[in-house]
């Protein structure tokens, strides 16, 4: 079994692929976007200039109002650009799997509640590696295992017994529902 640090540090790779990833995707959706609309480019960069005047005037501590104006009005025109194409506003932004942490691991300087979701299922999978219960289904239960004859005390043929309580138990586990059996 791994240590706890070895699966951090796989929860980590496997939250920056997922980051990775979802840049990748974003990064195709707006080549194929810029194809089918050439005004693309020029709205987004139109977005980025007016958002950096925005930032030099709130740092020099000039008033932003006619900056901002400007700015609401560049992003207006991009989403509207997007619209016209069927688009949603943030079509071209990175579809992360984690909305808190957007997939780095870490928010507000700690390690994200997503980063312990997959250092559990990573657990999870390697307990069920190691187990028994991981090659135990009711698909693989052979009834022939089970002799063919009548057991004097059942009163009935012990293949068919058998049969009738994996059918009743496979019944069971379909129909099982936490919040209806909790004690």
């Amino acid at each position: 079994m791994r240590t706890k640090n070895e699966l951090y540090q796989e929860a980590l790779r496997t939250i920056a692929a997922r980051r990775q990833t979802a840049r990748a995707l974003a990064e195709d959706a707006r080549a194929e976007t810029e194809a089918v609309i050439p005004a693309l480019r020029h709205a987004e960069e139109e977005v980025r200039v007016r958002g950096i005047r925005c930032a030099l005037a709130g740092a020099s501590g000039k008033d932003r109002t006619a900056a901002n104006a400007a700015l609401t009005e560049a992003k207006q025109k991009l989403a509207a650009l997007l619209a016209a194409s069927g688009r949603p506003a943030d079509a071209l932004e990175p579809r992360f799997t984690c909305k808190k942490c957007q997939d780095t691991g870490v928010v507000d300087g700690r390690t994200c509640s997503c980063v312990h979701k997959v250092m559990q299922a990573l657990r999870r999978k390697e307990i069920e590696g190691l187990s028994s219960l991981s090659i135990s289904s009711f698909d693989t239960m052979k009834l022939s295992y089970y002799p063919n004859v009548i057991d004097p005390a059942l009163g009935l043929n012990v293949r068919t017994y058998m049969g009738q309580l994996l059918a009743g138990l496979k019944n069971y586990a379909e129909d099982f529902s936490p919040a209806e059996n909790e004690a």
